[in-house]
């Protein structure tokens, strides 16, 4: 006699979920990556709206040669607060800044996170003295 078995072999099941979990690590994998990619962008454009911020606040002052100025960028900007998401906001909260004349009509705004100055992902702009 005989005997037809119906369903799927151990072996069978086994392939099956190695390459179910292989899919679902590369899909988590790619959501990190993008989840990182998005709160650096955030970053970059928070650090950019205090650094226009800054050039227009010490615009007049930054005409001497030799003028520096650095500060918190929560406390000194919060009039740029209500432009940013608030994810933005909430980053506004962590950034140092400086400013100083580079020479000439140009200035170097640097904008960091807080205790981090050393962090790579500091930024420097050298802008136009606006007048």
């Amino acid at each position: 006699m005989k005997r037809h078995q119906r369903g799927f072999t151990l072996i069978e099941v086994l392939v099956a979920t190695f390459l179910v979990a292989m899919i679902l690590l590369t899909v988590l994998r790619s959501q990190l990556q993008m989840s990182a990619a998005n709160a650096n962008a955030n970053l970059q454009i928070t650090q950019a709206a205090v650094a226009e911020a800054a050039g227009f606040r010490y615009s007049t002052q930054l005409a001497a040669q030799g003028f520096e100025a650095s500060g918190d960028a929560g406390s000194d900007f919060a009039s740029i607060r209500s432009e940013l998401p608030p994810e933005q906001q909430e980053l506004l909260n962590n950034l140092s800044y400086s400013v100083k004349n580079a020479g000439g009509a140009f200035m170097i705004v640097k904008v960091w996170i807080k205790d981090h100055p050393e962090d790579p992902r500091q930024v420097e702009f050298t802008m136009r003295i606006p007048r």
